[in-house]
């Protein structure tokens, strides 16, 4: 389990909006450093973790809750994954609904049944680990929603 993922928000005008491809062209070259590029988390490896917390399932799983982490929900690129605004606004809503000591219950069930096979949970000082990044990624995704912004997810 190699993957690390990266969450950014991002400032986006009414005409990439209105036209989506303009605003994936401009996010293909952007960098860390473009204007409207806001603020980045890199979730490592927790971001699996996360996934199964909240959906009970290694990938997949029902919506909203696997468009958090999962790659292939929104729009799809080469390079990520676009979550739109209405998008952003409705996961924020779902995450401020999760009720943590519940989804690491999950997360626990599934290591036992074998559904995640990486274990994450079980080394000593994890669940604080988890907790803090689950906290990042909510408060990361009210922010956004807050402000209308677009967030993308990539990969490594």
């Amino acid at each position: 389990m190699g993957i690390w993922t990266w969450l950014a928000r991002h400032d986006v005008t009414e005409d990439e909006l209105a036209d989506h491809a303009r605003f994936e062209a401009r996010y293909a070259a952007m960098t860390s450093e473009e204007p409207g590029h806001v603020e980045e988390i890199d979730t490592h490896r927790d971001w699996h973790a996360l996934h199964v917390a909240l959906t009970g399932c290694e990938q997949g799983g029902p919506s909203p809750a696997a468009d958090v982490m999962g790659v292939h929900a929104g729009t799809h690129t080469e390079w990520g994954a676009i979550r739109w605004p209405d998008e952003v606004a409705r996961i924020a809503e779902f995450l401020d609904e999760v009720q943590w000591p519940d989804a690491l219950r999950t997360l626990a069930r599934a290591f036992d049944q074998g559904v995640f096979y990486y274990n994450f949970y079980n080394v000593d000082g994890n669940e604080d680990r988890l907790t803090g990044t689950f906290e990042d990624v909510r408060r990361f995704f009210r922010d956004a929603a807050r402000a209308g912004q677009v967030v993308t997810l990539r990969r490594l």
